[in-house]
């Protein structure tokens, strides 16, 4: 009995430390781990910059200008009917790369008008005309060129219409990439059509005599003859129109005179006859004048044909295109180019 007893005794004190040793055990497990987690956070491993790695970033693309410099002049002057406007092509490539082609394309913007054609003189081996296009190619970096073209406008059906607008398109194909520029040009103005005219008869174109005396001419005996100056004009008011003449120092200014338009003066100490009219209507209308000139052929002028008036001159101003235009004209004989009836008959005869 007391053996029993003693031996529960012994079991339960065995018992007793192997939870001793577990208490124990769990304990140290409990305090390392928490030794751990509390050096785990502390720990800060030093990184340089050059052991951090960021996202590579893709290139970015670059960026393409466009190279080409160009610039247009134009003649100030006016133009007249079936003429043509020089116009002056300055360009520069400001690349070190080559331009592929440049293409210049020239149109008008006014209805009515037509850019019909371009030429040149002279052009580059990279350069061509292709209808109403300057077509140029292979420009080499850093070059720079000068094109002179001649452009020509169809007429308008309404010749009252005097003021052509007009651009110029570009396309550049440069490095694969493609650019274009516009250009407006300096308006082309076109000078009114003005036809100044001069002639002479004894007969009128209907058969009515003007003249008298003999014809042909007769040395020492005077003969009479009408001339007649006009102008035809239609597009542009006109100003300032000045007609002048000299009459030999055989022949002098009768006393009939028909002006349908203007005035006139003449001056007897060097035979100068002027015939001016101040203003012209842009839509035409009779502008004429007209003189009797007499002559009195000397013994010395046989065998010759007269002149009636001579050194024929005239101008005029443009008023819409602020230009002055001025011209001259042969002299009038007594050969009478205008007059059927009398035409030839101007040979002096005694």
């Amino acid at each position: 009995m007391i053996f029993n007893i003693f031996k529960i005794i012994k079991k339960r004190k065995k018992r007793r430390r192997l939870h001793f040793i577990l208490d124990i055990s769990l304990s140290v497990i409990i305090l390392l781990f928490i030794v751990f987690i509390f050096t785990f956070n502390l720990y800060q491993p030093s990184i340089s910059d050059s052991e951090i790695k960021s996202p590579q970033e893709p290139d970015e693309p670059v960026e393409i200008n466009d190279p080409l410099e160009i610039e247009f002049s134009l003649s100030s002057l006016a133009i007249e009917k079936n003429s043509f406007k020089t116009l002056n092509l300055n360009y520069k490539n400001t690349s070190e790369d080559e331009i592929d082609e440049i293409v210049v394309s020239l149109e008008t913007i006014t209805s009515g008008f037509n850019l019909s054609r371009l030429e040149s003189d002279s052009l580059p081996e990279n350069v061509e005309i292709n209808g109403r296009d300057l077509v140029i190619e292979n420009i080499d970096g850093f070059s720079d060129e000068e094109i002179v073209l001649r452009a020509y406008f169809s007429n308008p059906a309404d010749p009252l219409l005097r003021h052509c607008a007009w651009r110029a398109l570009i396309d550049i194909n440069f490095l694969d990439e493609e650019f274009s520029q516009e250009y407006s040009l300096d308006n082309v103005r076109f000078l009114s059509d003005t036809n100044v005219t001069s002639s002479a008869y004894y007969h009128s174109i209907r058969g009515d005599q003007l003249g008298i005396g003999p014809i042909p001419p007769i040395v020492s005996i005077p003969t009479s003859y009408w001339v007649f100056f006009q102008i035809d004009n239609l597009g542009n008011d006109l100003s300032d129109f000045v007609f002048s003449g000299q009459l030999p120092h055989y022949a002098s200014l009768g006393e009939k005179k028909s002006l349908l338009a203007g005035n006139y003066s003449y001056n007897p100490d060097n035979n100068q006859l002027i015939w001016q009219v101040p203003s012209i209507d842009k839509s035409g209308g009779t502008y004429r004048a007209g003189f009797e000139i007499e002559i009195i052929p000397d013994k010395q002028h046989t065998g010759q044909v007269l002149n009636i008036i001579e050194n024929l001159r005239y101008r005029y101003k443009d008023s819409v295109c602020y230009q002055e235009k001025s011209g001259s004209l042969p002299n009038l004989d007594t050969n009478l180019q205008s007059d059927f009836i009398n035409q030839g008959q101007g040979t002096v005869i005694e």
